[in-house]
C-alpha cells in the first residue's frame, strides 16, 4: 500500500475519532495495524539517504570548483610569464616547438567611477555603462568622466 493510500485511510480514521465513533485506543491500534509507522519509517530512511547524497554531491562540487579555480589560476600565471618573455622580443612572437605564441593587444573601456559617467552613457534598464558608446566617444576625442581606455595584452597560441 502506498503512503498516499495510507494517508487517505488515516484521514478517514481521524474523522471517525473526531466524530466520537471510535476511541483513541482503537484509533492508535488501527493505525499500527495498517502499517503506517513502518511506511513512514521507510520514507524517512529514504529522505535521510537522499539528504546524505545531496551533501556528498555538494561537497564534491565544491572540491571540484576549488580545483577548477586552482587550474585556471595556473593558466593565468603561466600566460603572464609567456607574455613577459614576448615583451622582450622585438616581434612579440616566438616559435615554441609545434606552437607559435604571439602577443596581441586589445583595448577596452575601464569605468573606474560609475558616479562620474554622464547620463547619456548609462543604460537605465540596468545601472551599467554603455561601453561601446563610451569607447567611440573617447576614441573620437571626447573626454568621458569616470572612464578611460585601457590596453590589455593577450596571448595567442596557434
Amino acid at each position: 500500500m502506498t503512503l498516499y493510500e495510507l494517508t487517505e485511510q488515516g484521514k478517514a480514521l481521524y474523522r471517525l475519532l473526531q466524530e466520537d465513533e471510535i476511541d483513541e485506543q482503537t484509533y492508535a491500534d488501527t493505525l499500527q495495524s495498517i502499517g503506517i509507522e513502518d511506511k513512514l519509517e521507510d520514507y524517512v530512511k529514504v529522505i535521510r539517504q537522499l539528504e546524505a547524497d545531496a551533501l556528498a554531491v555538494k561537497t564534491e562540487k565544491d572540491r571540484l570548483a576549488d580545483k577548477q579555480k586552482s587550474i585556471e589560476n595556473n593558466v593565468v600565471r603561466l600566460k603572464e610569464r609567456v607574455l613577459q618573455y614576448l615583451d622582450t622580443t622585438p616581434t612579440r612572437s616566438a616559435k615554441a616547438g609545434i606552437f607559435e605564441v604571439k602577443q596581441s593587444e586589445s583595448k577596452s573601456v575601464d569605468v573606474f567611477d560609475l558616479l562620474l559617467v554622464p547620463t547619456e552613457y548609462l543604460d537605465y534598464g540596468e545601472p551599467k555603462p554603455k561601453k561601446a558608446e563610451i569607447a567611440k566617444a573617447i576614441k573620437g576625442g571626447t573626454d568621458v568622466p569616470g572612464c578611460t581606455i585601457k590596453t590589455k595584452f593577450n596571448l595567442k597560441i596557434k
